[in-house]
């Protein structure tokens, strides 16, 4: 169960985190009955006021001409979209020069579609990670703090906890359980429409 208040949240703290502005212009492509989508291709920017083109059904040659048109800024799609992009028989170096975010999310990011992406149009793909029952955001990278192979620090106000079978925090390196906790994560499960957790738990 997500609250108006978690949602609201999670769009003031990614917009904080990235510093995205209105005057930025996004290219919507993911569908928004996904928490990804709803979050990256509505209610951000709902909340700037900014421009967004969006399209229906994703079709490489055709996304990489509204990028170009419109000059897009911000581009959030899944790895699958990515490769088809960088396999489009139109695409050309310059056809991203307008991209300073080229998000990834909603499925694991391969190496090797990364460096070609990047030797490809000269951007970085900027992981992310979350969950929908986080709202969905909870860390990604940044144009100015990339690393490859990671997702990213957390968004302002949510807290990362790495622990083991015995609840004890773990080092780096190691393998654990991950507890996320923040104004962004849900209040709970509704079982046949009855039961939730406390607001801002561990999830």
């Amino acid at each position: 169960m997500l609250t108006s208040g978690n949602l609201d949240a999670n769009v003031a703290d990614a917009i904080a985190y990235a510093q995205f502005n209105r005057q930025m212009a996004f290219l919507g492509v993911l569908p928004m009955f996904h928490a990804l989508g709803l979050m990256a291709g509505f209610l951000v920017l709902l909340s700037l006021g900014c421009r967004v083109i969006y399209r229906a059904r994703f079709s490489p040659s055709a996304t990489l001409e509204l990028i170009v048109k419109h000059k897009i800024r911000v581009l959030v799609a899944v790895p699958t979209m990515y490769a088809l992009l960088t396999n489009c028989k139109s695409a050309a170096r310059e056809s991203l020069a307008s991209v300073l975010y080229a998000i990834s999310g909603s499925e694991p990011l391969p190496r090797a579609l990364l460096e070609k992406h990047k030797a490809d149009f000269a951007i970085d793909m900027l992981e992310c990670f979350g969950l929908t029952e986080t709202s969905p955001m909870v860390s990604f990278c940044l144009p100015w703090a990339f690393k490859p192979g990671s997702v990213g620090r957390p968004l302002p106000n949510v807290e990362l906890r790495m622990v083991n079978e015995a609840e004890t925090p773990m080092g780096p390196n190691q393998d654990g359980e991950l507890w996320i906790r923040g104004r962004n994560v849900m209040i709970g499960v509704a079982l046949f429409g009855c039961g939730s957790a406390a607001p801002g738990s561990m999830s």
